[in-house]
């Protein structure tokens, strides 16, 4: 009987392209799919199990942040802009879809450590946590959306049509954010800095990005760190849309889609290469 024999050579994944090396990474997911699932699976109901509100926390954590920033607008301390839309509606659908991008960069920096509690116990492609720590994260939002949109038509907020087209314009976001998340979880095990860093740098990203007001009107310097902010795209953009049914910047928010899912595979590329040497560290 014939038996297949694997060689292993000095720097081999350092020779392997970066297609080569996505679809090495896609494949081990499919095969390691019911990993995935038990382990996603597992996490996202503990994550809740011991707490007294359960998934209420996905809904709440939205309504308390919603609740500051329309009290901020109510006390004149913010000036949003004008719009022809509720400012609390959408002060809660904008920041709804930031916790989105924020969790999702966050889930993926975790992608080693993830399964660190087994990874000297079972032989796994550790690139794969990457995909159950991203369904993680979209499911939370999910979740988070159905809530948002019954409450928005409760209290008779009229939505336009590509509201309801939002678990697709978030995309973008994800696959940007993944990119961030990936390279972090490589650099967070030699600089443990950079989990902490992570945090801050998301909150005060949000304050640069037209999350709580628009990007119109806006002068001086802000217009150009709005302008020179990918997020004002990615995120403002989406959320004009899925708000206003519109978006001034729509040839740049799809340039930057591509480039997100270009740097997403330089980072997997890169991540593949570095990740043996780096697991080596964490023991």
């Amino acid at each position: 009987m014939h038996t297949g024999i694997t060689v292993y050579e000095a720097h081999q994944r350092r020779r392997t392209g970066m297609l080569a090396a996505v679809c090495i990474m896609a494949a081990d997911a499919v095969r390691c799919r019911e990993l995935i699932w038990q382990l996603f699976r597992r996490d996202f109901f503990m994550q809740y199990k011991k707490s007294f509100l359960g998934l209420g926390w996905i809904v709440l954590s939205p309504l308390l942040g919603f609740a500051s920033w329309v009290f901020m607008n109510a006390a004149g301390v913010l000036n949003p802009g004008t719009m022809d839309f509720p400012y609390p509606a959408f002060v809660i659908i904008s920041t709804t879809l930031w916790g989105f991008f924020s969790n999702c960069v966050v889930a993926a920096s975790r992608t080693l450590k993830a399964g660190q509690g087994f990874i000297d116990q079972v032989h796994y492609p550790h690139h794969t946590m990457l995909v159950k720590e991203l369904l993680q994260a979209y499911a939370n939002f999910l979740i988070s959306f159905v809530f948002v949109s019954v409450l928005l038509l409760c209290f008779g907020v009229n939505l336009h049509a590509l509201y309801w087209a939002a678990p697709v314009l978030v995309v973008p976001m994800l696959v940007f954010a993944a990119a961030i998340g990936l390279t972090a979880s490589i650099i967070t095990v030699v600089a443990m800095d950079i989990e902490k860093a992570l945090g801050y740098l998301l909150g005060f990203l949000m304050f640069l990005t037209p999350v709580v007001y628009t990007a119109e009107d806006r002068t001086g310097i802000v217009k150009a760190i709005l302008a020179l902010n990918p997020m004002t795209y990615l995120h403002g953009c989406a959320r004009d849309l899925i708000v206003f049914g519109r978006t001034a910047g729509a040839d740049v928010f799809l340039g930057l889609t591509l480039s997100a899912f270009l740097l997403l595979l330089l980072s997997m590329k890169w991540f593949y290469v570095a990740e043996e040497k780096v697991i080596e560290k964490m023991f």
